[in-house]
């Protein structure tokens, strides 16, 4: 496993915030430079819809650019509204799928700063 807070793409368990239990997702791991450890789901769009252009989805989504470097076959988006738990044990046992590029990193700093919950 790679270090927690270097903004790799992890196959891993997360647990559903309704605690009825969880499945292993694709998961943006980084560190949000105040010690927090936050873990965002990574969307895959296998058919791109129309309502990923409204205000609604393109506030609280950031496009992955460079889905070779983060391990992915498919378009993706990071939601950066909902982060999850993703605990020690899940993490060292979950699968590296890649890491993001340097732009992707900037991007998403800068989508998770601008994100206001409605």
């Amino acid at each position: 496993m790679a270090e927690q807070h270097d903004y790799g793409v992890y196959l891993c368990y997360v647990g559903y915030h309704d605690g009825t239990g969880g499945k292993e997702r694709p998961v943006v791991i980084f560190d949000d430079l105040v010690g927090e450890l936050l873990a965002f789901e990574v969307l895959g769009v296998y058919s791109y819809k129309k309502k990923f252009e409204r205000k609604k989805y393109r506030r609280k989504l950031y496009e992955i650019k460079d889905i070779d470097s983060a391990g992915l076959t498919h378009r993706s988006f990071i939601d950066v509204s909902i982060s999850y738990e993703v605990s020690f044990k899940d993490l060292f046992h979950a699968k590296t799928l890649g890491v993001l590029s340097l732009d992707d990193i900037v991007g998403l700093i800068n989508k998770y700063n601008e994100y206001q919950p409605e």
